[in-house]
């Protein structure tokens, strides 16, 4: 999939491209004239820099789940997901987790802080 965009005119001065008619002819010879092309479109594929943005997201998350939950915590989490929402045990599996992902949450942090303090000279 492409996108095509018109560019504004106050920025197709920053578009150039630089066009030497024969390569053959060294680039340093003052007599051969070099022709400037300016761009007032711009096509670009975006496919692929969405598909590269989505795997990005979802690495980054995944880093930061596994770095800040507790082995505990999963697994609460995937027995909550096997189970059924209209349970009363759902509810209070729910507030476990929470409580579960409010002390993981602080024990990341202060040893974020304790990770920082160390690297800080006096």
């Amino acid at each position: 999939m492409y996108r095509q965009l018109l560019m504004k005119e106050d920025h197709q001065k920053y578009q150039k491209i630089l066009w030497q008619f024969n390569p053959l002819v060294k680039r340093s010879d003052p007599a051969i004239k070099i022709k400037s092309l300016k761009l007032n479109q711009m096509t670009e594929k975006i496919t692929k820099s969405i598909e590269t943005a989505t795997k990005k997201v979802n690495m980054q998350g995944k880093k930061q789940r596994g770095s800040r939950m507790s082995e505990e915590t999963l697994e609460l989490m995937n027995r909550r997901r096997q189970m059924n929402r209209d349970h009363t045990e759902y509810r209070s599996l729910n507030r476990a987790i929470t409580k579960a992902l409010r002390k993981d949450q602080r024990t990341y942090n202060t040893n974020s802080i304790i990770k920082q303090s160390k690297a800080i000279k006096i």
